[in-house]
């Protein structure tokens, strides 16, 4: 099998299992943690946490899959050096964007159930050592990252769609 199926194929059954890991961890962390808060408090300080199962079986499993489909259809299963470039660099993205979304849902509820007087805006600026700087310093890189993967991917797809008409 070709390298690009099997990188994509492999990061999707990994993050098939992450996401299910992941949502029983949202399940049992959150209702050890937050037990003592009433319920609309635990959904609001568990928001960002709650979004993580869904974050990683779409950018993990969803799109990973779609794109060797769709690279299998154009292909006819051969491989193209310029897809398995964009494919790696929007694998780093979804992976970085991806822990980026864990860290801060549980950054989150952690400080918060710390100290529930300091509210949730302090929490959330409490994130990556109170620097503003390198907390959209990494949510830009790896935001940047899966755009430029996909964009550069569809863009060689529709090139080789062209040269496969002509």
């Amino acid at each position: 099998m070709e390298k690009l199926y099997k990188i994509s194929l492999g990061y999707a059954m990994m993050m098939a299992i992450t996401a299910l890991a992941v949502g029983v961890f949202y399940r049992e962390y959150t209702k050890y943690a937050l037990s003592n808060l009433p319920l609309e408090k635990q959904i609001i300080v568990s928001y960002y946490l709650s979004l993580c199962h869904g974050h990683f079986i779409l950018m993990g499993l969803v799109i990973p899959v779609i794109l060797a489909l769709t690279a299998y259809i154009v292909l006819g299963g051969e491989g193209d050096n310029i897809l398995l470039k964009s494919l790696i660099i929007y694998l780093i993205g979804a992976t970085g964007a991806s822990a980026l979304l864990l860290y801060k849902g549980a950054g989150i509820i952690n400080y918060y159930v710390s100290d529930p007087s300091q509210g949730l805006t302090s929490a959330d600026h409490a994130l990556f050592m109170g620097s503003e700087m390198l907390r959209e310093s990494l949510y830009g890189v790896f935001h940047l990252l899966l755009g430029l993967g996909l964009v550069i991917y569809a863009m060689r797809i529709l090139q080789l769609l062209r040269r496969n008409k002509s």
